[in-house]
């Protein structure tokens, strides 16, 4: 891969995200749970 491929690659935090829910078996609502409200 080129320097300007990786320059254009962005990260998608939200598929990031969802990847690591599903490998801790966390659901979204207990996670927003466990955040607090100040991320809600």
């Amino acid at each position: 891969m080129s320097d300007t491929d990786m320059q254009n690659k962005k990260i998608h935090q939200g598929r990031n995200i969802k990847r690591f829910r599903e490998m801790m078996g966390i659901k979204q609502e207990a996670m927003a749970f466990e955040l607090g409200e100040e991320w809600n």
